[in-house]
C-alpha cells in the first residue's frame, strides 16, 4: 500500500521534473531564436549601410569622371540622369536588403514563438502530472485502505 502511494508520488515528481527541464530547454531555444531575429535586423542594417557607402563612392567616381571629361555638371541632361539613376538603384537595393532582413527576422521570431509555446505546454503538462500523481496516490490509499478494512472485518469481525 505504502509502496504504491510512494510510487505514484515519485513518478509524478520525476515526470514534473523532466517536463520542467524540457520547458527550460525550450525557453533557452526561444531566447536564442530571439537573438537570431535581432542579429538578422542588425545584419540588414549593416548591409544597408554598405549599400549607401558604395552608392556614395560610385556617385563620387561618376562626378570625377564627368569632370575629367569636361562634362558640365550644372543643370540637367545626361549628368543629372546618370546620378539620379544611381540614386534610384541605391534605394531599390536598400529596400531589398531591408525586406530580406525582415523576412529572416520574421523566421526567427516565428521559431521563438513556437519554442515559447512548447515551453509553456511542458510546464502545464508538468503541473498536470503532479496533480495526477496526487490523485493516483489518493486513489491508491483509498483502494488499499478498503482492502485493509475488509481484511480487518474478516479477521476481527465488526465489533
Amino acid at each position: 500500500a505504502i509502496g504504491s502511494v510512494y510510487s505514484a508520488f515519485a513518478n509524478a515528481s520525476a515526470q514534473k521534473y523532466a517536463l520542467k527541464k524540457q520547458a527550460e530547454v525550450m525557453e533557452n531555444n526561444r531566447q536564442i531564436a530571439q537573438m537570431g531575429a535581432e542579429s538578422a535586423f542588425r545584419a540588414g542594417e549593416a548591409q544597408i549601410a554598405q549599400i549607401t557607402y558604395k552608392a556614395g563612392q560610385r556617385k563620387a567616381s561618376q562626378r570625377a569622371a564627368f569632370a575629367a571629361n569636361g562634362v558640365a555638371m550644372s543643370g540637367g541632361g545626361s549628368y543629372a540622369e546618370v546620378l539620379a539613376s544611381g540614386d534610384v538603384m541605391k534605394e531599390i537595393d536598400k529596400d531589398t536588403a531591408e525586406m530580406n532582413a525582415l523576412a529572416n527576422a520574421w523566421g526567427y521570431k516565428h521559431q521563438a514563438s513556437q519554442y515559447g509555446m512548447a515551453a509553456m505546454s511542458a510546464m502545464v503538462k508538468g503541473d498536470y502530472a503532479s496533480a495526477g500523481g496526487i490523485g493516483d496516490a489518493a486513489g491508491s490509499l483509498i483502494e488499499n485502505g478498503t482492502a485493509v478494512a475488509d481484511r480487518w472485518y474478516k479477521y476481527y469481525g465488526e465489533g
